[in-house]
């Protein structure tokens, strides 16, 4: 059984499909705002993942392979569904929340954090 480490992330997802529409590591790498090494990293760590090369150099541009092409669709699909209907869901809002936390501290931060978080939770989520 494949370990969740073998699993895609979201961040992988990005990385292919701005490979696709760049072509190269280092155009990619400036769309998604970081650095080329960065880059290098996380194809080769999509490599191991998928099993596959995904992108091969021909000339001075990065080739998909058929099982990268394969996965424009629904790397396509899941970021949409990131972008738009998970990301419109609403945020956190501390007035209406229901929510049960668990805070846990030492004493030091028992004595001197506590007291400053409760008297702002009285204020801003009563």
């Amino acid at each position: 059984m494949k370990s969740p480490d073998d699993k895609p992330q979201i961040s992988d997802l990005r990385a292919l499909l701005a490979l696709m529409k760049d072509g190269t590591v280092t155009s990619a790498a400036v769309t998604l705002g970081v650095t080329q090494s960065t880059m290098s990293y996380q194809l080769d760590g999509m490599r191991k993942r998928f099993s596959d090369q995904l992108f091969v150099r021909v000339g001075n541009r990065m080739s998909p392979t058929p099982f990268a092409l394969s996965l424009v669709d629904p790397a396509s699909r899941v970021l949409r569904i990131m972008d738009t209907e998970i990301a419109d869901l609403s945020g956190f809002d501390p007035l209406t929340t229901e929510r049960e936390f668990r805070l846990g501290v030492n004493e030091i931060g028992a004595m001197t954090m506590v007291p400053k978080l409760i008297h702002s939770m009285a204020r801003l989520a009563p």
